[in-house]
């Protein structure tokens, strides 16, 4: 997958614009648009993200979404 835009890694990983919309609390349209570097390159916190994904483990992914929503619920987003 290296050197692979980051679009197309995230979507071999199985990362769904939405499920990154979900980590990051941003519009899933904002993601779509910084994936395809409208804004000019693609933003490290989402390459970070997508590394991290392709790391781990499906209940890993279910464990950190539903941690990551905790907390932007607790934080009133």
């Amino acid at each position: 997958m290296q050197g692979e835009p980051w679009q197309i890694r995230a979507k071999g990983a199985k990362l769904t614009q939405r499920s990154l919309a979900r980590l990051t609390g941003k519009p899933e349209n904002t993601i779509s648009r910084q994936l395809r570097g409208e804004f000019g390159e693609v933003p490290g916190y989402l390459i970070a993200i997508i590394i991290a994904w392709e790391g781990m483990e499906a209940d890993e992914r279910e464990d950190w979404i539903a941690a990551v929503e905790r907390e932007l619920e607790r934080r009133g987003k």
